[in-house]
């Protein structure tokens, strides 16, 4: 493969990475306290028979 397609694929690369690190950073936290909220608060969320 010639230099420029290998430094295209890198740059992709690194940026997919990067975004799927700040979306991690972003939504995970949330999705922690919305769990921590239904533990401490069962009584919302009933078991469907």
């Amino acid at each position: 493969m010639s230099d420029q397609v290998v430094l295209a694929l890198t740059a992709v690369t690194v940026l997919a990475l990067l975004l799927f690190t700040v979306a991690a950073f972003k939504y995970v936290p949330e999705a922690l306290r919305e769990e921590e909220e239904e533990e401490s608060e069962p009584e919302q969320h009933r078991p469907v028979a």
